[in-house]
């Protein structure tokens, strides 16, 4: 049988460094492999646990450490509306618009003039969409309008032909990311022959943060 050798007293030391950095690093390691919460490792229900701490909808069982979820325990009224009050704020979705319902011009120009743009959009994806109505006040002479609603690297376009003394409702839209915080996206148009004009415009930007554009890679 063998012995266990003498060692000084730098030694010791150094196998007492170590010894207490394999004891910090387990617990360490084992909370990494399990998630935020120490008691959901052997849960059905882990995925679904681990899902609502990462959307902030739940926070632990056990505050201030909060390294619990107690899984088997009742969910008591005030519990659940913390619960649905959480998962209300990440779900919420958030609008931005602006209007102009006077009748507005269009320039009779071969490059494209903004007629209407909405400032100071937060970073995130967006639906965005614009809508109004073209309106030749002409008597005989035909209009062809066209306009483009921008919105980061996305637009949409629209032009239609319109008949003197006609109305013509249009509506364009487009999903897009925006990467920037204060974006702004923008409509617009160009008419050769300055016959028609824009009335009762929106344009709209609302928040889908939840939908995450994927764009097709080139061969």
């Amino acid at each position: 049988m063998g012995t266990i050798p003498n060692l000084t007293g730098r030694a010791r030391l150094h196998v007492l460094v170590v010894l207490i950095l394999i004891l910090l690093l387990i617990p360490i390691a084992v909370m990494a492999a399990g998630g935020p919460f120490a008691d959901d490792d052997s849960s059905m229900f882990e995925e679904d646990i681990e899902w609502l701490a990462a959307h902030g909808i739940t926070l632990g069982c056990n505050p201030p450490t909060n390294d619990m979820f107690c899984p088997a325990d009742n969910v008591t009224r005030g519990q659940m509306a913390a619960f649905l009050h959480r998962f209300a704020d990440d779900q919420a979705n958030v609008a931005y618009m602006v209007a102009q319902d006077s009748t507005t011009a269009i320039a009779g120009v071969d490059l494209y003039e903004t007629v209407l743009e909405l400032t100071g959009l937060p970073a995130g994806t967006y639906q965005v969409m614009a809508k109004g109505e073209f309106q030749n006040t002409e008597v005989f002479t035909e209009g062809f309008p066209r306009c483009k609603l921008m919105a980061g690297t996305e637009f949409d376009t629209t032009s239609p032909n319109v008949v003197a003394g006609e109305i013509v409702p249009w509506t364009m839209t487009a999903l897009t990311y925006l990467a920037e915080d204060n974006s702004t996206v923008h409509l617009d148009c160009r008419d050769h022959g300055e016959l028609v004009s824009l009335s009762y415009t929106r344009l709209t930007a609302v928040g889908v943060n939840d939908i995450v554009i994927q764009y097709p890679s080139t061969p």
